[in-house]
C-alpha cells in the first residue's frame, strides 16, 4: 500500500517538474518587468543576437529539472518520459527567455552610446498578430563595415515612417550602445 501511494505521489511530481521552464521564463520576465520597468530599451540590432544566451539560460533550466525528474524515483519509464517532457517545454521556453527576458536585462545597463551613419533602402509595414495595430520598419543599410550594428530590418515609430515616406530620406542616423549582455540596443534613428 505504500509502494503504490509513493508511486502516485511520484507521477503527480514529474509531470509538474517537467512544465516548469515556461512558468520559469513568464516569472523572470515578469520579475526584469517589475525591476527593470517597461521603458527599458529593448529593441536588439540585427547582427545582435541573445539567442545563445537564451539556448544556455535554457540548457541550464533543463539540466536541473532533468536532476529533480530522475530525483523524483519513478522507474526508468517515467524518468525517461519526464525527461522528454522538461525537453520539449525547455525548447519552448527558449523564444520566451531569447525575447522576454532577456532584451530587457540586455537594456537595463548600457555602454556609452555610438552613432552609425546608416542608408534608407525602404520602408515597409506589417500587422501584428490577430490585431489592427500597424508596425513600420525601415530596412537600413551600414556604410560603415567597422560599426558593430548590421544592415538589416529595424523597428520605427509610425511618424518616422510618415516622415520619411513624404520626403524621401535617403540617410538615416542610428544610436546604439552596447548592453549588460552584450548585445547591440538601437536607442533612435534620426
Amino acid at each position: 500500500m505504500a509502494d503504490s501511494h509513493l508511486r502516485v505521489s511520484v507521477l503527480r511530481r514529474q509531470p509538474v517538474l517537467a512544465l516548469l521552464p515556461i512558468p520559469i521564463a513568464l516569472l523572470a520576465l515578469a520579475l526584469t518587468f517589475l525591476v527593470a520597468g517597461t521603458d527599458t530599451p529593448r529593441q536588439i540590432a540585427p547582427g545582435s543576437s541573445l539567442a545563445g544566451t537564451g539556448l544556455l539560460v535554457t540548457v541550464v533550466i533543463a539540466a536541473t529539472l532533468t536532476l529533480l525528474v530522475r530525483a523524483a524515483g519513478a522507474d526508468g519509464q517515467m524518468q525517461k518520459l519526464g525527461m522528454v517532457l522538461t525537453l520539449l517545454t525547455s525548447l519552448i521556453a527558449w523564444p520566451m527567455w531569447t525575447m522576454g527576458a532577456l532584451p530587457s536585462l540586455n537594456g537595463v545597463r548600457l555602454a556609452p552610446t555610438a552613432t552609425a551613419a546608416m542608408t534608407l533602402e525602404r520602408l515597409e509595414t506589417s500587422h501584428a498578430s490577430k490585431s489592427r495595430t500597424i508596425y513600420h520598419w525601415a530596412y537600413l543599410t551600414t556604410t560603415d563595415a567597422s560599426t558593430p550594428v548590421r544592415s538589416g530590418r529595424y523597428f520605427v515609430s509610425d511618424g518616422a515612417y510618415a516622415r520619411w515616406s513624404a520626403d524621401g530620406t535617403r540617410t538615416v542616423q542610428l544610436t546604439y550602445a552596447r548592453g549588460l549582455l552584450g548585445a547591440q540596443v538601437v536607442l533612435g534613428i534620426r
